[in-house]
């Protein structure tokens, strides 16, 4: 099923809100292990002791609405310090984020929006969507930071001005930023 907006995946999310029979046949609700990231907040410095299931308790006797925590980890999947928080109202997500900071054991966490990678393909020659730096028919290459096209990239960082303009949608951003609204539009559709 799809759905528009967060809003309407909230209210689809809630079990109580769906029937337990459609054409008078039963059926199971299957859930994924994670919500959608626009249902994600991170939380930073989490020490690596602190068991995932207590730091979970800890934070739903402040925000009922939290469904689970995942600590990320990095290759071989060596934990880190920063949690993954599922939540199922927009409106303590928006809260969260406002805040910037959570309080758990006496200890004030840094929260951030979770933003998950994505998985679109960028020139590595002039940063444009869709081919690779192979197959680019650009004559320049472009600076991945302040986005001037030049014949001999690495003279330019020598004179780089080193102030962040996308050659896309001229955003203050790096060309491979996954913030750029085109690169956006694309994960998207």
């Amino acid at each position: 099923m799809f759905v528009e907006n967060r809003e309407s995946f909230s209210f689809f999310f809630n079990d109580h809100k769906w029937s337990q029979v459609i054409n008078s046949l039963e059926y199971e609700k299957i859930r994924s292990n994670h919500l959608p990231p626009q249902f994600s907040v991170i939380i930073c410095n989490v020490p690596t002791g602190k068991d995932i299931n207590l730091l979970l308790d800890d934070i739903i006797n402040d925000y009922a609405n939290m469904i689970n925590a995942f600590r990320l980890s990095i290759k071989n999947q060596l934990p880190t310090t920063i949690v993954r928080l599922n939540l199922t109202c927009i409106k303590t997500i928006d809260e969260l984020l406002s805040k910037k900071f959570i309080y758990i054991d006496n200890a004030r966490l840094p929260v951030t929006e979770y933003l998950a990678s994505t998985e679109v393909l960028i020139c590595s020659k002039c940063f444009q969507i869709g081919h690779f730096r192979s197959t680019c028919k650009s004559l320049l290459e472009y600076c991945k930071v302040c986005g001037i096209g030049t014949d001999d990239v690495k003279q330019h960082k020598d004179v780089c001005n080193s102030k962040r303009c996308c050659v896309r949608c001229s955003g203050d951003h790096n060309l491979n930023d996954y913030r750029c609204p085109d690169i956006n539009l694309i994960v998207l559709y």
